[in-house]
This record gives structure tokens, C-alpha cells and sequence, in this order.
């Protein structure tokens, strides 16, 4: 009788421990698993928009220092000069060259501007330097920066729907780079862009897991881009599966925060480990039960036996 009760108890035991051990070891294998996925693509995503923000700030200082070290007097052959050998400037809507042609008579150049047909019907901003622009500049010293300013306040720079997208929000910005320190006669560059500019953003689009993509200024908190496809689907909860990536861009520093939703067949996977916790305690209660039969099967044949 002993026997028989410490046979059922250590399977019993057995059993309850290695289900619980598969049931915790799973989860975690799992959840690790998709924590992963998300966070790469997440820092997919931020390097593809390091990578084109790096690529339109070189192209700024690369234009700034034609401008600087050039001796050409024209001003229209220069521009044109630099339209035709400056590369990425696809990266920009709109690019100018604003300058102080004699005391208090500002001027501008336009070195590139994007057409309505290259950007699939989405929102241009067309910077007009007018005076108030050229007041502010001239105020908040950005002659007398030598360092590339990120600028997301101009007037008109309106956070708005995109027209080819309506889940997407985006507001343009500008690089602005003084030419020569404390010269307005030299003038300065102002390059207008977005983010969808800037990245692939087919790096979210084809990620089905993407919920939500913003990407904002860190000290202003003044979103650059944000895009919501949530749909009513299930968000996941705690920061596990919120991953961010922060960046320095000019003199700013910017944060990608990208939210996750629970697709279908990540409904499956974490189904897993329950169903061996099920199926545990089934084969478990079985081979007890078993035992327990096959104890009381003895009995009967050693009485039986006896008589």
C-alpha cells in the first residue's frame, strides 16, 4: 500500500514539475522571441532614418561649402551649379539659399524644389522667406551657428494628415546651416524635407506587426511623424513590446517609437505553452490514474490468488 501511494506521488509529482518547467520555459522562449523581432524592426527602421538624415546633412554642408568657397558672382550660375552636382537632393522638397545682397535688401535662390509629381500628391512646403522669417533668423542668431539647426516651427509648418494616407500624420522641417559665420552676406541654407522623405517607409508598411510609428522631437515633444493602422486590433500591453530609438539630428535629439499589435499567428505561438500545460496535466492525471488502476488490478489478483 506504501508502495503503491509513493508510485502515484512521484509521478504526480514528476509530471506537475516538468509541465510547469516546459510551461515557463516556452513562454519565455516565446516572448524573447517576438521582443526580438520587434526591437530589430525597430532598429531597421531608425537606421534607415539615421542613414537619410545623415545623407541630407551632407548634403547641406556640401552645399553650404560650395557656396562658401566659390568666386563665381553669379549668383543664379552658382545655384544652377550646384542643382546639377550636389547629390541627394531628392532627399528635400524644397532647398534655398537666403542672403543679404546689400544692407537691409534680402534675397533668395531657390537650388531645388521638389514637383508635385515626385512626391505622389503629398503636401509640399514651399518656404517663402519673407520678413518675419528673416526677422526670426537673424534673432535667434542662427548667422552666428556654424553647426547644421534643425527648425520644425517655421510658419505654415502644420502637423496634418498626409492626402495618400490618412493614418499617417506628418509635419515638414527644415536644416538650416549659416554659410559663413556671422555673415548674412553670405547668407545661410535652408533645406525643407519630411520624414517619409528621409526613409523607406515600406520598412513599416510591410510589418503587419506595426501598430503605431511616431517620431518626435525629445525636448519639445513636437511630433515629426505619426503613423496609426491600430484598427481596433489589440495592442500589447507594457513596455516589452513598445520599443523606441533616439537619435541626434542637427542640434536636436529625436525619438522613434514604434508599437506592436497581436497578429494571428502571434496568437498561435502564444497558445503554445498553455496547450502544454494542458496537455501536461492530462498526461500527468493519466499516468496516475494508471498507476492507481493497475495497483488495485494486483490487489484483486494476489486475493484472488490467496483463495
Amino acid at each position: 500500500m506504501l508502495a503503491s501511494g509513493f508510485a502515484q506521488a512521484m509521478v504526480l509529482c514528476n509530471g506537475i514539475i516538468i509541465t510547469i518547467t516546459a510551461f515557463f520555459v516556452f513562454s519565455f522562449y516565446i516572448n524573447d522571441m517576438a521582443v526580438q523581432d520587434y526591437k530589430k524592426a525597430s532598429d531597421d527602421a531608425g537606421r534607415a532614418l539615421v542613414d537619410g538624415i545623415s545623407n541630407a546633412e551632407d548634403s547641406i554642408q556640401l552645399i553650404s561649402s560650395i557656396l562658401l568657397l566659390s568666386e563665381n558672382p553669379n549668383k543664379d550660375a552658382l545655384a544652377q551649379q550646384i542643382r546639377r552636382n550636389v547629390p541627394n537632393l531628392g532627399y528635400f522638397d524644397h532647398v534655398i539659399w537666403l542672403f543679404e545682397d546689400r544692407p537691409g535688401n534680402w534675397q533668395y535662390k531657390t537650388i531645388f524644389q521638389a514637383m508635385d509629381n515626385d512626391v505622389s500628391g503629398k503636401d509640399i512646403y514651399r518656404l517663402i522667406p519673407d520678413k518675419r522669417i528673416i526677422t526670426r533668423l537673424v534673432r535667434d542668431g542662427y548667422f552666428a551657428k556654424l553647426n547644421i539647426n534643425i527648425v520644425s516651427d517655421f510658419d505654415g509648418m502644420k502637423y496634418s494628415s498626409s492626402r495618400s494616407d490618412e493614418k499617417v500624420m506628418t509635419r515638414p522641417f527644415a536644416f538650416v546651416k549659416t554659410v559663413q559665420e556671422n555673415s548674412s552676406q553670405s547668407g545661410i541654407v535652408i533645406g525643407v524635407t519630411r520624414a517619409a522623405l528621409l526613409f523607406d517607409q515600406k520598412l513599416v508598411v510591410k510589418n503587419n506587426a506595426v501598430a503605431r510609428l511616431t517620431i518626435r522631437e525629445v525636448d519639445t515633444e513636437r511630433r515629426i511623424y505619426h503613423m496609426d493602422r491600430t484598427n481596433n486590433q489589440v495592442i500589447f500591453d507594457g513596455g516589452s513590446f513598445d520599443q523606441n530609438y533616439n537619435f541626434f539630428i542637427g542640434d536636436s535629439q529625436w525619438q522613434v517609437l514604434m508599437q506592436f499589435t497581436k497578429q494571428e499567428n502571434a496568437l498561435i505561438i502564444e497558445n503554445i505553452p498553455y496547450i502544454i500545460l494542458l496537455f501536461g496535466i492530462l498526461l500527468t492525471s493519466v499516468g496516475t490514474l494508471f498507476i492507481r488502476n493497475n495497483n488495485r488490478q494486483s490487489k484483486k489478483l494476489a486475493s484472488v490468488n490467496q483463495v
